[in-house]
C-alpha cells in the first residue's frame, strides 16, 4: 500500500513540474483566440428573473425538508 502512495506522490510531483516547465516555455495565446473558450473572456448573458420554483434556493429547501422528514421517520 505504501508503494502505491509513493508512486502517486511522485507522479503528482512530476506532473506538476512538467506543467510548470511547459507553461514557462510557451507563449500565451492572444485573448482574441481564447474568447468564448475560457470563462474569464466570455461575456455572460443577462439572466431574466426566474419563477420561484426554478431557483436553486427553493430546491435546496425541498431537499433539506425531505432529508429532515426521512431522518424523523427512520430515527
Amino acid at each position: 500500500m505504501a508503494v502505491n502512495m509513493y508512486s502517486a506522490w511522485w507522479s503528482l510531483v512530476v506532473c506538476l513540474l512538467v506543467t510548470i516547465v511547459v507553461s514557462l516555455f510557451t507563449r500565451p495565446k492572444p485573448e482574441a483566440e481564447l474568447k468564448n473558450l475560457v470563462m474569464g473572456l466570455t461575456p455572460l448573458p443577462k439572466e431574466e428573473a426566474s419563477p420561484w420554483h426554478r431557483k436553486p434556493l427553493f430546491w435546496a429547501a425541498v431537499v433539506m425538508a425531505v432529508f429532515i422528514v426521512i431522518n424523523i421517520i427512520f430515527w
